[in-house]
């Protein structure tokens, strides 16, 4: 769309369209890294490969060499069956996407059980917990927002 023959409103939009990309990029980085540090904690513990191998993977940042280094570190060996940890392949996320990975390879097994062991959802409760969290905080900042920080506008709102 031209405005006045000179000025496009894309030249105005696409260095915007950057600042807004790189701060929800941002802002997601810092909700999975929230999410990965709550899945650590809700990991069930025998080593600690599994709670310390989970990574934060992006187009701009990663920590997954640095999570594969220290699985392996803490469980080199499968126990009496011998083969090296397997780790699950680094994922190439699009340009918008972040992924929270648990490297190791027997996560998933954790994760959602098997037809012997009952799933054990470390990852799931991370992010409902997380979430919940963030949502009550969200939801104070937009009625905050919203009502210029009138406390008594919003109780009269919601109340």
């Amino acid at each position: 769309m031209k405005i006045g023959g000179r000025i496009t409103v894309t030249h105005w939009f696409n260095p915007m369209r950057d600042i807004v990309e790189k701060h929800s990029l941002d802002y997601l980085h810092n909700l999975a890294d929230d999410i990965r540090d709550e899945a650590s904690d809700q990991a069930p513990v025998e080593t600690g490969a599994l709670a310390n191998s989970i990574a934060v993977v992006s187009s701009i940042r990663t920590d997954y060499a640095a999570a594969v280094n220290k699985a392996r570190s803490l469980r080199p060996t499968h126990g009496d069956w011998g083969p090296a940890l397997g780790v699950q392949p680094e994922p190439s996320p699009a340009r918008d996407e972040v992924h929270i990975v648990p490297v190791v390879g027997y996560a998933g097994f954790v994760e959602f059980g098997t037809r012997r062991t009952p799933a054990n959802p470390f990852l799931e409760r991370a992010l409902d917990i997380i979430m919940m969290e963030r949502a009550g905080d969200e939801l104070q900042s937009f009625l905050m927002l919203m009502f210029r920080g009138k406390p008594d506008s919003i109780v009269r709102i919601i109340g």
